[in-house]
Parts: C-alpha cells; sequence; structure tokens
C-alpha cells in the first residue's frame, strides 16, 4: 500500500512539471540509497522454513528507515509472517557486515499473520564471503521521458549465524546488498 501511495505522489509531481518542461529539460532528481541482507534457513528435521529479509532505506526525512520481513513456514502451512520498523539501533550494517538484535515482541508490525512466539528474539549476524561490485550508469527511453541511472551496487554472497525466535539456522543462505545510487535523474526533450 504504501508504494502505491508513493507512486501516486511521485506521478502527481512528475505530471505537472512535465507540462512545464522544454527540450532536454531536467525535471526530477531522486537519490536511491537502500541495503538489503537476507537470510533463509530450511531445517530438514522439521521442514520449517525460516526467513528474515531486512531493508535499509536513506535518504528520509529522519535519517533511515529500517524494515524487517520474517516468514515462517512449512510446506504449504504458513506458521508467522510480519514486517515492521525496526526499533533505532537493532539492525548495523556496512559493506561488509550486518547484524540484527530484536525482540519482534518490541516491534509494531504494519502487516502480521499467525501470533509472534513467546521467544521473540531474533539475533543474527551476517559475514560478507564473496563482494562482486558494478558502478557506471544506464539510460532509458520511453518517448519524450529519459531516466538516468548512475552510482554503484555491490552484491554478496554471505555467512549468516545466530537463531530466530530461540531455534537457529539450519545451513542458511544468506546475501548482503548495498545500492548506492548517485542519483536518478527524469530529463524530458
Amino acid at each position: 500500500m504504501r508504494a502505491l501511495k508513493v507512486a501516486v505522489v511521485l506521478f502527481g509531481a512528475v505530471v505537472f512539471p512535465l507540462q512545464e518542461a522544454r527540450a532536454a529539460t531536467e525535471v526530477a532528481r531522486y537519490p536511491a540509497n537502500n541495503t538489503f541482507v537476507e537470510a533463509v534457513s530450511t531445517d530438514p528435521a522439521t521442514g520449517i522454513t525460516t526467513g528474515v529479509f531486512v531493508s535499509r532505506e536513506i535518504g528520509q526525512p529522519g535519517g533511515p528507515i529500517d524494515t524487517v520481513s520474517v516468514i515462517v513456514s512449512q510446506g504449504e502451512n504458513l506458521l508467522f509472517f510480519g514486517i515492521g520498523v525496526l526499533p533505532t539501533g537493532a539492525f548495523q550494517v556496512d559493506a561488509k557486515s550486518a547484524s540484527l538484535n530484536v525482540d519482534l515482541h518490541a516491534v509494531t508490525l504494519s502487516s502480521q499473520t499467525g501470533d509472534i512466539p513467546t521467544n521473540g528474539l531474533i539475533s543474527l549476524s551476517w559475514t560478507a564471503i564473496d563482494v562482486q561490485r558494478d558502478a557506471g550508469g544506464s539510460r532509458v527511453t520511453s518517448g519524450p521521458i529519459t531516466f538516468i541511472f548512475t552510482g554503484t551496487r555491490t552484491q554478496a554472497t554471505a555467512s549468516v549465524t545466530g537463531s530466530v525466535f530461540g531455534t537457529a539456522l539450519v545451513d542458511p543462505l544468506a546475501s548482503l546488498s548495498v545500492v548506492r545510487q548517485a542519483v536518478i535523474v527524469m530529463t524530458r526533450e
């Protein structure tokens, strides 16, 4: 729902300036700085899959916004799903490592299915293993509108240790990704 609101506001903010724009006029400029980490584990003994996904959005008024999504399922059965904004300091991250330490009971969830277990603690630490870096720019043109993307992105497979709701992850798959787009520029011919 938040994405839809952002799209509507963005559309409104762009349509009016486009009507006033002249040849090759810069219409809008947006920073894009985001970090993503994930850990997914399936316990072969129980068949329970646990996934934790954290994103940090930089550039908003008031500082970064850290959001956590947690899913626990057993086959086709969804046992728990929740999304919420993390309290300040619960998520620490840099280009090569990250950590999440939070009691999910202390998080106001914007979406939830199932109950948070009595032990709501999530304590995970990621370490980047194989970092790949991409840098440069690209253009996408549609009619008279051109979007110019410039910046860098690092993507890394990672090792992750820790537990979710008191249960250690079993052979987890993990990654850490940092997007540092200097800018997204929209122009009109």
